[in-house]
């Protein structure tokens, strides 16, 4: 299981007001550090509320894989079909975009240029952004170039 699904686990008993089956998901999941462990639940928190504003704004599909959440504009999922993906880890989540550097003018404080580990080559770039409660609007904005350029690059297969 990974840690998308086991914080969903978790989530789920707290909902259920299940707190110390809860906390032993979250206990396992980060080593029995319960700081970690609250830490992970407010990224988790933060997590989920972007995904589902992703989701709802792109009509779009999620894929957790390992510690990285892959968001594709259709079927396959495959990486010709992805636009970004999220990383989560203890107290800390960040989104990677697909950008085309040419077109991408979305330049400000919020976004760091990379190399590319999830995009990359001729026509690709890649930016992040960390994800923070106050930046969601912002990152929704940001989006729209690279479900966009996902989009066109897909007609021109």
């Amino acid at each position: 299981m990974d840690n998308f699904e086991s914080y969903k686990q978790a989530k789920i008993l707290l909902e259920q007001e299940k707190f110390s089956d809860a906390l032993k998901i979250y206990q396992k999941l980060l080593e029995n550090n319960q700081e970690d462990a609250y830490l992970w639940y407010k990224i988790g928190e933060l997590f989920e509320n972007l995904v589902t504003k992703i989701k709802e704004k792109f009509d779009c599909i999620g894929d957790p894989y390992a510690k990285w959440y892959w968001l594709y504009t259709k079927e396959p999922k495959e990486k010709n079909n992805c636009f970004a993906v999220i990383q989560c880890g203890v107290g800390t989540a960040n989104i990677c975009i697909r950008v085309n550097p040419k077109t991408f003018t979305n330049e400000d404080e919020l976004i760091r240029t990379v190399k590319g580990f999830f995009f990359g080559g001729d026509q690709e770039g890649e930016r992040r952004i960390s994800i923070k409660r106050d930046n969601l609007d912002k990152i929704l904005t940001y989006l729209e170039h690279s479900v966009q350029i996902t989009k066109d690059s897909n007609q021109k297969l």
